[in-house]
């Protein structure tokens, strides 16, 4: 991803994250009610890194790159900030998972 990218919205991020949390109760989590769906493995990867990925795109390296920091810790996955992973992101296990890029709508990523 270029560094000439436009500014990324708040409101951007938090749509994203809508969309990802329908798709997991859909796929992965149906019996997850309030909140237990934010603190499934696969939702919190998912959050970890849009906040990553909003910051990166604020211009706040540093903070783009503590919550990449996290991420790794806390779910096993490498996502790294600049990578633009579109709405209804799905990661089931996301242990061992790595990725860099771009990628559209509803992306699954299966780990094993």
């Amino acid at each position: 991803m270029s560094d000439d990218a436009p500014p990324w919205t708040w409101s951007q991020t938090r749509q994203r994250l809508r969309a990802d949390r329908a798709r997991l109760r859909q796929h992965c989590a149906p019996e997850a009610d309030g909140i237990g769906v934010y603190l499934h493995p696969a939702f919190v990867c998912v959050l970890l890194h849009r906040l990553s990925h909003h910051f990166h795109r604020r211009g706040h390296r540093w903070l783009a790159r503590l919550w990449w920091h996290l991420n790794t810790m806390a779910s096993g996955a490498d996502i790294s900030a600049p990578a633009d992973l579109g709405a209804g992101l799905l990661i089931p296990n996301p242990v061992g998972v790595a990725i860099a890029g771009r990628a559209g709508r509803n992306l699954t990523v299966m780990a094993g």
